[in-house]
């Protein structure tokens, strides 16, 4: 068993434990051939903790992004609906009115979690794994801004993400409520895990 496996039923443990119908939001996982025959398409390869994500759930369903937002504020995005959003990025980014003199987006950027702001596809923040050219375990998790072109590293895998993300449950730093909006001690989690790039 991997790392994020364990993180991953830390987290369910955690998120059954509070008994409230967000983390029934969350649909089940895909088999890997399944994953593996969404994203057959891209012409670069996905970090394996990617494909060991989408084993355990499979994100909110499609049309939900924005009353989910379980992971420190950000919701987890179905496969279905980063695909749309991944190919969305894609051609408005080519439009020539965007034009720019910054990268705005990349292709090897996949969108896999995201806190919105509403308005347009720009406005939001996305969390990113890094497609390449060779296999990989993992990936740094980008922050992207388009609107702001704005991009940092944010955590050093999506695993150390779920990992964090896991021990506020545990500890009592995050808090869901009935109506699926998230509380967080933002001080205490700032002091703990400001190090590790996240700040709230």
């Amino acid at each position: 068993m991997t790392q994020l496996t364990r993180d991953l039923n830390r987290l369910s443990v955690a998120l059954e434990n509070q008994n409230l119908p967000c983390f029934s939001m969350l649909q089940p996982g895909f088999t890997l051939d399944e994953i593996y025959s969404k994203i057959e398409s891209f012409d670069f390869n996905i970090p394996l903790e990617f494909y060991e994500l989408y084993q355990w759930r499979n994100g909110v369903q499609y049309g939900d992004e924005d009353f989910c937002p379980i992971f420190l504020g950000y919701s987890f995005h179905s496969l279905e609906y980063a695909m749309d959003l991944y190919e969305d990025f894609l051609e408005q980014a080519n439009r020539k009115h965007f034009s720019l003199d910054y990268e705005i987006w990349n292709p090897k950027w996949f969108p896999v979690f995201s806190c919105s702001e509403g308005g347009s596809l720009w406005s939001g923040e996305y969390l990113c794994t890094i497609g390449n050219d060779t296999d990989r375990d993992t990936s740094p998790l980008l922050s992207v801004c388009a609107e702001a072109a704005e991009v940092s590293v944010i955590c050093p895998s999506s695993g150390n993400l779920i990992s964090i993300v896991a021990d506020c449950y545990e500890s009592g730093i995050c808090c869901l409520h009935e109506n699926c909006n998230i509380s967080i001690e933002t001080s205490r989690f700032n002091e703990i895990y400001g190090s590790t790039g996240l700040q709230l």
